[in-house]
């Protein structure tokens, strides 16, 4: 704030104030040794504001002066009173958020917490996608619920093509023509399972913490129906990812077409609260600067192929980061840029 002048009275100064109210320039008076101090908190408006003193002080009664100070009087009074309600909204959503962290977990987030008991499962069931031997017919419950959860039913669709001649070593797996063959025969859910599968106890562990850490508070932020259908249209937008080809995407690694995991739903999840986190200011802050910076740096890491381990097999699945991600994005622009900063009220 830049102080503009000093009057000796609190009548004039408050006067003042108003004046320079109804010209929107936003002011306070405060006692002290010598009187009143009249302070800007604009600086852009200091110069406009020492004008508007001078007019009040050769003229404090004027016809003009009187009719700005009252419209400045009213125009104060009903920022008091936004400020007022805006105040006592976020001490009730404060009470709120508190009595919703005292419920238990299945309570405050019941879509997040079967997803995790889903997923963990699955995970069991399909002795964490264990794929050796993948390409046989399936011999287990298991092998036959991975089969039918991951975008394509690779054994079924290796039989068709032998049946129909074509040589095993002739099998195009980065094809297009492959990675769809299940979806153009209506299988659509295969566009959301693959979310269910995971790839070792390393990948469920993180993944459900991940989850439980970002699930719950957003399940609360959005309320469940809509957080279902975040849930399912980001896994719909980070699946399709994997329909991206291996070839000629030069650094742009892909983990192809065997790929699963929350992984991209979570990168959604992240980029929304992100966009909330920085284009409301709201509490609670869902993504602290340093969890943010990591994600991204993981991100941006995977794209360069330096987390792949080729002879281990293990291949990170980046579109479908990416596309999550940038489906989070999108979301949470079109939901909070239009409603801008809305912390708590500024203090006088």
């Amino acid at each position: 704030m830049r102080m503009i002048g000093q009057l000796p009275e609190k009548l004039s100064a408050q006067r003042l104030v108003d004046v320079l109210a109804a010209a929107d320039i936003e002011a306070v008076a405060e006692t002290g040794k010598q009187g009143w101090t009249v302070w800007v908190r604009d600086e852009d408006r200091v110069a406009d504001a020492r004008r508007l003193r001078e007019q009040f002080l050769s003229a404090p009664n004027s016809p003009e002066m009187l009719k700005a100070e009252s419209e400045g009087r009213r125009r104060r009074n009903r920022l008091e009173q936004e400020r007022e309600t805006a105040s006592k909204q976020q001490a009730v959503q404060t009470v709120v958020m508190r009595e919703r962290w005292r419920r238990p977990s299945s309570r405050q987030a019941p879509f997040t917490s079967l997803l995790i008991i889903v997923c963990i499962g699955v995970s069991i069931f399909t002795n964490f996608g264990q794929t050796e031997g993948m390409f046989e017919s399936p011999t287990s419950v298991g092998e036959e619920l991975l089969n039918s959860l991951l975008v394509v039913d690779a054994p079924a669709y290796v039989k068709q093509q032998m049946d129909a001649g074509v040589p095993p070593g002739d099998i195009d797996m980065d094809a297009l023509e492959f990675r769809t063959w299940n979806l153009r025969q209506g299988q659509i859910w295969r566009l959301w399972t693959p979310c269910l599968v995971h790839f070792g106890v390393a990948h469920i562990v993180f993944n459900m913490f991940m989850l439980f850490r970002l699930g719950t508070i957003l399940e609360q932020v959005l309320g469940t129906p809509r957080y279902v259908l975040f849930v399912l249209t980001s896994g719909i937008a980070a699946n399709i990812g994997c329909f991206v080809p291996d070839e000629g995407t030069g650094l742009l690694s892909n983990g192809g077409w065997l790929a699963g995991g929350m992984s991209g739903v979570l990168y959604a999840l992240f980029g929304l609260a992100l966009l909330r986190d920085r284009l409301t200011g709201r509490f609670p802050l869902i993504i602290p600067p340093s969890t943010a910076f990591l994600l991204l740096m993981w991100l941006a890491l995977g794209f360069t192929g330096a987390l792949d381990d080729p002879e281990r097999g293990v291949r990170i699945s980046n579109w479908a980061h990416g596309s999550g991600f940038a489906f989070g994005v999108a979301v949470g622009y079109v939901a909070y840029a239009s409603r801008g900063k809305q912390g708590p009220p500024a203090k006088k």
